[in-house]
């Protein structure tokens, strides 16, 4: 039925009216006025007059809330240094997105409280510098106080850190390290990118363990020392972190990759493998020589008469050349004396002071120090080059290169000497041969004009 009146009550009180329609159906709407007293829970009914009677529909049961806001904190960065200035963003939303301008909100910083109000876009910015704040963590939390229609919100809780940055860096002697080895590397700790920091702790830890701590020096410089057997063979991620620090220093870390290898020990002695024989030791020798397959046998039998006799060999040929470019060095010095027209010196120009050596060079270790200090002999007297006694060897080896020498015989001359003289490991007659050889090219090697050392 059409046209009949319809009211609305709310908590009983009548609220609103509205009409039915042709199909009997109404609707309605009432403007929530802005007031605290509405806000909370209210029962809706419909009741109709009939010729029949007063009609009352089922209870509808509705909540008045307020608007819902958020209101959002976002600082220009969480760490920051004692200069660094920190800027701190406000927004404040209703549920729709829609700013809310001059709302009453603050900001607590630690324990202190910062009243504003936001702009027409709903914002407000505030700085604050490093050194207001103060070394350490600091908490921040922006707040909507609230007011009719509009509910009261907080932003998250915002954690800015004021500290001094500090780099760690790492590094390993070797990338591959055997299980029979120690990990050993070094590594520094500086603060602001140049500062040394010493009698600081690093903790050295490997794939995430904790291996050992060890303190920085004077110039910021730490160094560490694990036994590679600790781990599996593979690669593997060591880490120095700065962690046990004071509050006033950044956290900082470096990395580096390293491998463990493991050494595997083979079978000695052994037997050679000989087809148609199963290893071992045969059950009888006559079947080795005389077997089936005895060829085999013989065959390794004159293969190893012949590597004796080929090593008896070499070991002569090495002595005679060492004869050979002993006396080849003599003569080939005297030879570019002629050459360059300086003119002979007396016996004593020749003479060297080997008063440390053995009476004779019989071993190559004397032979090759005696032919070192012949060379440098040859250079101050026939050559004119003033070689100081306070330079080193490699220092007359830089000389040289500088002088035009070539670089490949003055690097082995040098490295022979340094061998021969300090090592304290016995040298062979090959390296006297190519001791001799790279005397020879450079006693060869023509430079005009004096040349006087620098």
């Amino acid at each position: 039925m059409g046209s009949h009146t319809v009211q609305i009550l709310m908590d009983g009180a009548n609220l609103t009216t509205s009409t039915t329609l042709a199909s009997g159906k109404y609707s309605f709407s009432y403007p929530i006025p802005n007031n605290a007293s509405w806000l909370g829970a209210h029962a809706i009914q419909a009741r109709a007059a009939t010729p029949n009677g007063t009609l009352y529909s089922g209870v509808v049961q509705i909540q008045i809330v307020l608007i819902p806001t958020s209101i959002k904190l976002t600082p220009s960065s969480l760490v920051m240094t004692y200069e660094d200035i920190l800027r701190l963003d406000v927004t404040l939303r209703d549920n729709r997105q829609r700013p809310l301008p001059d709302a009453p909100c603050y900001i607590i910083v630690d324990s202190s409280n910062i009243s504003f109000a936001t702009d027409d876009g709903g914002s407000f910015v505030m700085y604050r510098s490093g050194s207001e704040l103060d070394y350490g963590t600091h908490t921040m939390q922006a707040f909507y106080i609230g007011e009719l229609p509009y509910a009261p919100s907080s932003s998250a809780i915002v954690t800015v850190t004021v500290d001094i940055p500090t780099n760690v860096t790492v590094n390993l002697f070797s990338e591959r390290f055997f299980t029979s080895h120690y990990i050993v590397g070094n590594g520094t700790l500086v603060a602001n990118a140049s500062t040394p920091l010493p009698a600081q702790k690093i903790t050295i830890s490997i794939d995430g363990v904790p291996m050992a701590n060890v303190t920085t020096d004077s110039q910021g410089v730490f160094g560490f020392l694990i036994p590679a057997s600790q781990f599996p063979a593979g690669t593997h991620i060591l880490r120095a972190a700065f962690l046990e620090r004071d509050y006033i220093w950044r956290y900082s870390q470096d990395e580096v990759a390293f491998s463990i290898f493991s050494q595997k020990v083979g079978k000695y002695p052994f037997f050679p493998s000989i087809p148609g024989w199963g290893g071992g030791i045969p059950e009888t020798i006559p079947y080795l020589f005389f077997g089936e397959y005895a060829y085999f046998t013989w065959l390794l039998v004159l293969a190893l008469i012949g590597i004796a006799i080929r090593i008896l060999q070499t070991k002569k040929r090495k002595f005679e050349l060492a004869k050979r470019a002993e006396h080849e060095l003599l003569v080939s010095m005297e030879g570019a004396k002629e050459a360059t027209g300086i003119a002979a010196a007396g016996p004593e120009a020749m003479t060297i002071d080997v008063s440390d050596l053995a009476v004779s060079a019989r071993t190559p270790n004397e032979r090759i120090v005696m032919y070192y200090h012949r060379l440098l002999e040859f250079l101050t007297k026939r050559r004119r080059i003033d070689l100081r006694e306070s330079m080193t060897h490699w220092e007359v080896a830089r000389l040289l290169r500088t002088l035009g020498y070539p670089d490949n015989h003055v690097e082995k001359v040098t490295v022979l000497f340094e061998r021969a003289l300090y090592s304290g490991t016995d040298l062979a007659d090959s390296d006297t041969v190519q001791m001799t050889s790279s005397l020879g090219e450079l006693v060869i090697t023509k430079l005009p004009g004096v040349v006087r050392a620098v």
